[in-house]
């Protein structure tokens, strides 16, 4: 991961800030708070409340770069558009 993350020149961020990344988004979107709980495996909800609420100005800042990359990604021309079916992978 750190060789990763030096190759892209971006800031440092761990696997757990990806896992708070995705959790936010669940949460922003709208997914109901027991399905993300379910998701990250948490017994309690009050668990599932406390991460999310729990983000750090860095973690925040580390999901900023990680949108930022995801979104300029040689991926996002691979994935097929559905409302597009003669588009080829």
């Amino acid at each position: 991961m750190e060789r990763l993350i030096r190759e892209a020149g971006v800031k440092r961020f761990t696997f757990h800030c990806l896992r708070h990344h995705g959790a936010s988004t669940l949460d922003n979107a709208g997914v109901p708070i027991g399905v993300t709980q379910k998701l990250l495996g948490h017994e309690q909800r009050q668990t599932t409340e406390l991460y999310l609420h729990s983000i750090s100005g860095s973690e925040r800042a580390a999901m900023e770069i990680f949108e930022e990359i995801r979104s300029k990604s040689h991926i996002n021309p691979h994935i097929k558009d559905e409302t597009h079916p003669e588009q080829v992978s």
